[in-house]
Formats: structure tokens, C-alpha cells, sequence
């Protein structure tokens, strides 16, 4: 329950299951798009796309401490709602990781205020859209 939208109290697991997969996939496409369509005057190719694809690195590690969590939690009997903060913290901590390492790579070669529009355009902005569908659905 990590992803929440007030809708869910009244679907099955199984359709909550598979409309979290659909919200992540969706940050993922938008995050992709958005780094496709937004131009980027002043930048090398290779610097661009490293910034635009450093956060998938975060996502295989926080994927991966997700899961040890998990096996580590599950045996023990801990309850799913501090499973549940635990697992949010983690995507937290990992997702301000991700959005400080496509800072410092802009920042190489931009100005303080280029770097932070492009990090709205491509961090903020998709966090901003799954975050709003979770609270007004």
C-alpha cells in the first residue's frame, strides 16, 4: 500500500497489485518522454542522457534493498504497515540519491538555475504527477 489512491479500499489486491505496476511504469515512461522531448541546448549527448538516466540506477538499488527488506521483515512476522513505512523511506532516501546525482551532473556543466529547471522537468515533475494521482483518486 505504499501507492494509495482512496479508490483502492474497494478493488482486490490483485488489481491494486496491478495498478501499482501501472504507476510505476507510468513515472517511467513520463520520466523517459519527458527527457526525449526536452531539448538540451549547451549539452553534450552523453552528459544529457547520464543525467536522464541516472535514476534508473537508484530504482535497481532500491529495488534491490526493497527486496531484503522484504526478506528480512516477512519471516520475522513484522506488520505490513511498518513493512510499508520502512519500504517508503527507503524510496525516499534512494529518490533524493537519484535527483542529487543527476544534480551533480548538470551542474558540471550548467549554471545553478539550468540545472534545477531541468531537474523539474525531469525529476519533479513526473514524482509530482504519481504523487497527485494518488491523492485526488
Amino acid at each position: 500500500d505504499i501507492y494509495h489512491p482512496a479508490f483502492f479500499d474497494s478493488i482486490s489486491p490483485t488489481l491494486r497489485t496491478i495498478i501499482s505496476i501501472g504507476a510505476v511504469a507510468l513515472f517511467l515512461i513520463l520520466t523517459l518522454l519527458i527527457s526525449l522531448m526536452l531539448g538540451h541546448h549547451g549539452l553534450d549527448n552523453d552528459l544529457y542522457f547520464a543525467a536522464c538516466r541516472s535514476p534508473f540506477n537508484y530504482f535497481i538499488i532500491a529495488f534491490s534493498i526493497m527486496l531484503i527488506s522484504l526478506a528480512i521483515f516477512m519471516p520475522f512476522g513484522v506488520p505490513d504497515t511498518f513493512t510499508g513505512k520502512v519500504i517508503l523511506v527507503e524510496i525516499i532516501i534512494l529518490w533524493a540519491f537519484a535527483l542529487l546525482r543527476s544534480y551533480q551532473i548538470l551542474r558540471s556543466r550548467c549554471d545553478y538555475f539550468t540545472t534545477i529547471l531541468y531537474l523539474c522537468a525531469l525529476e519533479i515533475i513526473p514524482s509530482a504527477v504519481i504523487v497527485a494521482s494518488a491523492m485526488l483518486f
